[in-house]
């Protein structure tokens, strides 16, 4: 898989086209297309890799996992965190609302 494979990947996951990745990191029509016949410039790659919260390494294959994680778990770790609001401890059942409410929200977008 090549770097622009990679990107094109990240970019898919997000609904989103390269064009899309270059207009939001601030790089020319097409130059992230480029990738396919000519190597990226390290800080073009640290634009997207950045964008994405990815390594660079990921990026050029050198990485088996991406810095991307889990939206579920990273949720489940920041309310196994959250000890309370407005001074009162959230129960269970309060988690469980959030949880519930944060995922129907943003699984929409």
């Amino acid at each position: 898989m090549t770097v622009f494979d990679r990107v094109k990947n990240l970019a898919d996951k997000r609904g989103m086209s390269i064009a899309d990745v270059e207009e939001k990191v601030g790089m020319g029509k097409n130059a992230i297309y480029k990738w396919k016949r000519q190597n990226a410039a390290t800080d073009k790659l640290e634009l997207v890799a950045d964008y994405f919260d990815v390594s660079i390494d990921y990026l050029l294959g050198r990485a088996e996992k991406s810095k991307e994680s889990d939206p579920a778990k990273d949720l489940d770790e920041i309310l196994d965190k959250a000890m309370s609001f407005d001074g009162k401890p959230l129960t269970e059942i309060d988690k469980e609302a959030i949880r519930a409410f944060l995922q129907g929200r943003f699984s929409s977008k």
